[in-house]
């Protein structure tokens, strides 16, 4: 689902189809996760990013999505703390520009350096 990037309403319509056929159906919550976000819709994306870590929390591409969209909101601590929890990908902190919103919280620099990972 991911790599399609199905975005707009067209994307949105069918998952919100699927999630009639399949309500507890995680990769249709994070389908919808990640199409909100596209979509800047960010309440909305959380709201199914919470859904799908419910239904199934070892997902890390779900926590991922999730903050970016708590970090859009403005809760930093909140993005940090569900990047941390799954996300594999935080050995690339430093480098991705996802992370920029980050940069200038202290508890980002405290993250890094538990992690090993400050310069």
């Amino acid at each position: 689902m991911i790599r399609t990037r199905i975005r707009g309403s067209l994307g949105l319509c069918q998952y919100q189809a699927a999630l009639e056929t399949d309500p507890l159906s995680m990769m249709v919550h994070f389908g919808l996760a990640f199409a909100f976000y596209c979509e800047r819709q960010y309440d909305s994306a959380i709201e199914h990013a919470a859904r799908a870590v419910d239904i199934y929390p070892d997902y890390w591409l779900v926590h991922f999505v999730m903050g970016l969209a708590l970090s859009q909101k403005g809760s930093l601590h909140e993005s940090i703390a569900s990047l941390a929890e799954r996300d594999p990908y935080l050995t690339r902190m430093d480098a991705e520009p996802y992370f920029e919103p980050f940069r200038s919280d202290p508890r980002y620099r405290s993250l890094l350096v538990a992690m090993n990972l400050d310069s």
